[in-house]
């Protein structure tokens, strides 16, 4: 009967252990996170990431001695059963115990995933320091003008014909999935990005920023068509519409650093 009981006993360790360590990224609350669509709650969307992968990744890091410490107090605890008189099942249960643990922890490799948990940290940081700042402070004071402005609304007046808020919005979030879906992707097949694949993608990302920071007088013309006329509230909405073209590239990079 002691057989089974050892065997039972520590597969339940090593099942307990299973449900921190899968292949999916972590669990985000996002309950009563999406709304309203603003740069405040963006903030708080970024450190709801960041606060579940940092609990993740710590939880990684410790995630070896889950398997590896059980199965050596196995074989310690079966030599020393057997040397006080247990009977040979004794030993051959927590040899087959121990030999369990330690090829779950192969195959769940917890210490392989940690890198690259914190590679998305680090990508989150970086979203979380690109998005503050200028950025947050120029687009509410572009959207309160622009809502102003004589052609703020739709012609059916269903809505305003943009919102800079809810554009900063869908930009932060674009770079949260993207940073997930790399997660998923590294920890699902751990591994490498192409380091050239890498570099061509932030090049090319660079570029798309150059260009969105010349985009000054696409960015006049859609500030004249909402109407306004005057010099410092056009320039200022403006400035608003060109930080959100320049500020999607420089999110997509931020998103990269996962792959590193």
């Amino acid at each position: 009967m002691q057989k089974p009981f050892m065997l039972a006993l520590i597969l339940s360790i090593a099942l307990s252990a299973c449900t921190s360590l899968s292949f999916a990224p972590p669990p985000v609350d996002l309950t009563g996170k999406l709304k309203p669509q603003d740069v405040a709650q963006a903030g708080v969307l970024v450190d709801t990431y960041l606060n579940a992968y940092r609990r993740a990744a710590s939880a990684a890091a410790n995630g070896r001695q889950w398997f590896q410490v059980p199965a050596l107090l196995a074989l310690a605890g079966g030599a020393t059963a057997v040397g006080l008189g247990a009977g040979s099942d004794v030993a051959i249960a927590t040899g087959a115990g121990a030999a369990i643990l330690n090829g779950v922890d192969a195959y769940y490799a917890p210490k392989d995933k940690v890198p690259i948990l914190y590679a998305a940290i680090n990508a989150i940081v970086c979203i979380k320091q690109e998005s503050v700042g200028v950025p947050a402070l120029k687009i509410p004071q572009a959207q309160a003008i622009a809502e102003q402005a004589p052609n703020a609304r739709k012609a059916d007046g269903s809505g305003l014909v943009f919102s800079l808020e809810e554009q900063y919005f869908s930009l932060v979030v674009a770079s949260l999935i993207k940073v997930e879906s790399i997660l998923a992707q590294r920890l699902s097949n751990v591994g490498q990005y192409s380091p050239e694949a890498i570099v061509s993608e932030i090049s090319m990302l660079t570029q798309q920023k150059t260009e969105a920071e010349g985009s000054a007088d696409d960015a006049d013309a859609q500030a004249a068509a909402l109407g306004i006329t005057d010099p410092e509230e056009k320039n200022a909405v403006s400035g608003g519409i060109v930080t959100i073209a320049t500020l999607k590239p420089v999110l997509e990079t931020c998103a990269v650093r996962a792959k590193v």
